[in-house]
């Protein structure tokens, strides 16, 4: 509750500095604007939210990013008025019609603070969850070929049957003389009726540069899961000779907390 209390106390400050400031700005810049040129309440909240989070992001003590009044700048604001499908001159009109009502402003004020709270609970149910995600792989996790066998795919084969999402990751750097074909790491989740789901993440060869990989599959839970099974160096069987190495194999799994996220996700939504 108290974390809580803080959040609103920072969004309620910084929404104060953001009206302030643009109060004072858009009466030196204001131009009569006709109705057309006003925002919905809906997508004027939307953008606000969005300014918010950018302005978060960023990292700034402030909300105002001095970018924003030049009109060619590629800044974080032109994005979201790209993305929203407005102009920055039609943002400052209707920012200036609801300043001129301190009443109305006040409302869209409270529900951007709500919103924004809302956000950020539902990031923070996301972190504990990331938190709660089990590690897998009971092999070594560093393997050098053809010193660990010349063709060796690193197959592996769990019985498990919980369902979730599973996520196998490495690094990987392949040597010029590497003669893997189609190399690509593989995660399957196998079913009680024989059926499967198959995942492949493509591998970059013969760079010489380590990169990482990873491939996530979400498990059917209308089926019984059996096996989560596949290979970290699934490559066709013609491959004759393998010169790499992969480091820092995980296979993670994760059970989300389904009614916490899908709650706070349909409380998202922005009021009309």
């Amino acid at each position: 509750m108290r974390h809580k209390t803080l959040i609103n106390k920072r969004l309620f400050y910084a929404v104060i500095i953001f009206a302030v400031f643009f109060l004072n700005f858009c009466k030196s810049e204001k131009q009569e604007a006709k109705t057309t040129d006003i925002l919905s309440r809906r997508q004027f909240i939307s953008i606000l939210i969005d300014i918010h989070i950018a302005d978060a992001l960023l990292n700034k003590e402030g909300l105002f990013d001095s970018k924003l009044t030049h009109p060619d700048s590629m800044s974080f604001y032109n994005y979201i008025f790209i993305k929203h499908n407005t102009s920055r001159q039609i943002f400052y009109n209707t920012l200036y019609f609801y300043l001129e009502d301190m009443n109305k402003f006040s409302e869209i004020q409270a529900i951007v603070i709500d919103s924004l709270t809302k956000k950020y609970e539902l990031l923070d149910s996301l972190e504990k969850i990331s938190l709660k995600q089990q590690d897998l792989w009971d092999m070594k996790r560093n393997w050098s070929l053809p010193e660990d066998g010349v063709t060796n795919s690193l197959p592996f084969k769990i019985k498990i049957q919980k369902h979730g999402t599973y996520r196998l990751s490495a690094k990987i750097i392949s040597y010029p003389d590497d003669m893997s074909k189609d190399l690509s790491l593989k995660i399957i989740a196998t079913y009680s009726d024989s059926t499967f789901d198959v995942r492949e993440e493509k591998a970059r060869t013969k760079d010489a540069v380590w990169r990482d990989y990873n491939v996530i599959i979400n498990t059917n839970p209308s089926k019984r899961l059996e096996y989560i099974e596949g290979e970290v160096l699934y490559h066709a069987t013609t491959t004759t000779y393998m010169h790499l190495q992969v480091s820092e194999i995980m296979l993670t799994f994760a059970e989300p907390e389904k009614d916490t996220v899908s709650n706070s996700i349909d409380s998202l939504k922005v009021p009309q």
